[in-house]
């Protein structure tokens, strides 16, 4: 094994997590060899000659069970080390309760990633009197959702993260914000 792909392995010990929904292209919850060339070449930028042999040299050492999948415990048990991966889902921006004063009213949400998550559902809803109401839901495969929101009034947004078979694996709390232009 050479030094080149112990670093790697390394960084991927510790991006694995974050990295699996965008390269997961089957959606099954693993890398595979494929996989894992996309990844080296799209994602560290090496050159298909060179990420070809450290697919190989990296399946020889982590992939334990030998079925030429490699699932987060395998990358992450090499070295023991825990990520600051979490199997619910934190929501980061809007912060609850936000109030906006922008127009358009165009508003970023972003939430911390679920290790085991392939495919987030992000749910939207405004309040029409007392009542909450649908106004979008999305599916994305990384821990950032964009929309145009309706009105000056309250909304609410919530996460639900699936794995690659389609179950839920964490659902966030809802959070509020309004806009008042």
């Amino acid at each position: 094994m050479s030094i080149a792909t112990d670093e790697l392995i390394n960084r991927l010990q510790h991006e694995f997590p974050r990295l699996l929904p965008q390269y997961d292209r089957n959606h099954d919850g693993t890398i595979d060899k494929c996989e894992l060339l996309n990844l080296l070449m799209s994602h560290y930028c090496i050159p298909w000659n060179c990420a070809n042999v450290m697919v190989c040299e990296i399946f020889q050492k982590l992939d334990k069970n030998g079925d030429c999948r490699l699932t987060i415990n395998e990358v992450q048990g090499v070295c023991g080390c825990v990520c600051n991966f979490v199997s619910t889902i934190n929501l980061v921006c809007p912060a609850n309760n936000t109030v906006f004063c922008h127009f358009p009213r165009t508003t970023h949400c972003t939430w911390t990633p679920v290790a085991t998550a392939c495919v987030y559902q992000v749910d939207v809803q405004f309040q029409d009197g007392a009542c909450w109401r649908p106004l979008t839901t999305g599916r994305v495969n990384c821990p950032c959702f964009q929309f145009e929101f309706v009105g000056a009034q309250p909304g609410r947004w919530q996460v639900t993260a699936f794995d690659g078979a389609g179950r839920k694996v964490a659902e966030s709390e809802w959070r509020t914000f309004v806009y008042r232009v």
